[in-house]
């Protein structure tokens, strides 16, 4: 859920369940609430550079055990897009690159899910009124306690649906990037 008042801030909140396969160990499914502030800021002729602060609980099931694990990380995103760039003579595209960095809050998981980076390249077309569609590559890089590091390549399609936005919001999509 999404809340936007003023041009240059925005609130979110939300929760998501994830089933993360595991190669050697029993699978974890993931519950994840969270809220986040961005602030838009500043804008320079079309491109928004915004600011993403976000806290999350992750509450992970421990099927061996049958028990629950959690903690609190927070993440920090800085992101730079342009929401109505041309190709060709094609208008309207949505262009971003953005850095996220992740910070766990607690030592209980130390070395366990470990230092994470993430790198997002992608770009975006209305193609409806209402609906979005975006393409990003997602470099994501993990090391846990110098034991192991990660570095996956992800490509993602996205869809955005605003439901019953106004209309004058939907044409100056600007004031806040995805």
């Amino acid at each position: 859920v999404r809340y936007t008042e003023w041009n240059w801030m925005q609130l979110q909140g939300g929760a998501a369940l994830f089933y993360n396969f595991l190669k050697d160990l029993p699978d974890l499914p993931e519950l994840r609430p969270y809220v986040g502030i961005r602030f838009i800021w500043p804008r320079i002729e079309g491109f928004a550079f915004t600011h993403y602060f976000r806290v999350e609980y992750r509450a992970f099931y421990r099927q061996a055990d049958k028990s629950w694990n959690s903690y609190f990380r927070g993440r920090y995103q800085f992101q730079i897009a342009n929401s109505n760039f041309s190709i060709g003579d094609v208008k309207g595209f949505v262009i971003l690159a953005s850095i996220e960095l992740f910070e766990d809050m607690s030592s209980l998981v130390d070395g366990i899910f470990g230092d994470r980076y993430r790198f997002n390249f992608g770009f975006g077309k209305r193609v409806i009124p209402n609906l979005r569609i975006d393409i990003n590559y997602v470099f994501h890089k993990l090391n846990i306690g110098g034991q192991l590091e990660s570095d996956d390549h992800i490509i993602r399609t996205r869809f955005f649906y605003n439901f019953n936005w106004p209309q004058d919001f939907i044409q100056s999509e600007e004031r806040v990037q995805d």
